[in-house]
């Protein structure tokens, strides 16, 4: 299966990866993480975008009981998790 990136614009957000970045990046959690992502969701949406722009392929399959999922990975180690339909950006961590 091909991997090509959409343009950004096509890309859409779960709240997973939106959560994830926070609790991950700030050591934000619960209403703290909630409270920041309602004031700041665009900026973590560009930074999270980003991410994915300097990101490559790494790896394509199913996990567990999900379609299958595109892995993509950064020079820094941020590996970005990506629908079957590669619009939707799932979750992220660092390895």
């Amino acid at each position: 299966m091909e991997f090509v990136k959409k343009p950004l614009e096509e890309i859409t957000f779960t709240n997973h990866i939106l959560e994830r970045y926070v609790e991950r990046t700030m050591n934000k959690t619960g209403n703290e993480m909630k409270q920041f992502l309602a004031q700041n969701s665009d900026q973590v949406k560009d930074k999270i975008l980003k991410l994915y722009e300097y990101s490559e392929l790494f790896w394509y399959g199913k996990i567990k009981d999900h379609d299958f999922t595109y892995f993509t990975i950064n020079r820094d180690g941020w590996v970005i998790v990506i629908d079957k339909n590669q619009t939707k950006l799932v979750t992220i961590y660092q390895v």
